[in-house]
């Protein structure tokens, strides 16, 4: 029989702590790891700094487009200045299994699609 990677139990310890989290709503324990729900806290932070909610969203459109712009930063992981790095460096997300550098080599170099 195949020996299991060394990996697997970590991957299957954190799962069942997610659903743990999800169980209970421990959104402190999941937002560091999981994106959803980072940017959730994130931008209630947002809202509550602007002494706004979600629910005011659509007639607060100074609000909807201040989050948009900022969604957008939080995406641009390579950028040393986003909203992910920022928070990242903060120590709010701690959830990667690789760095960057080594999740890359998995990348091919060039474009093998036909």
């Amino acid at each position: 029989m195949e020996k299991v990677p060394a990996w697997i139990p970590r991957i299957l310890d954190t799962w069942q702590h997610t659903l743990d989290a999800v169980d209970r709503m421990d959104w402190s324990w999941l937002a560091p790891r999981f994106d959803n729900f980072a940017k959730y806290e994130f931008y209630s932070s947002i809202l509550d700094e602007a002494s706004g909610s979600w629910q005011d969203l659509p007639s607060r459109s100074e609000l909807f487009y201040r989050l948009a712009l900022l969604d957008h930063s939080y995406h641009e992981f390579c950028n040393q200045s986003s909203i992910f790095r920022q928070m990242e460096q903060g120590g709010l997300v701690d959830g990667r299994f690789c760095k960057l550098d080594q999740a890359s080599r998995g990348v091919p170099e060039e474009d093998r699609r036909q």
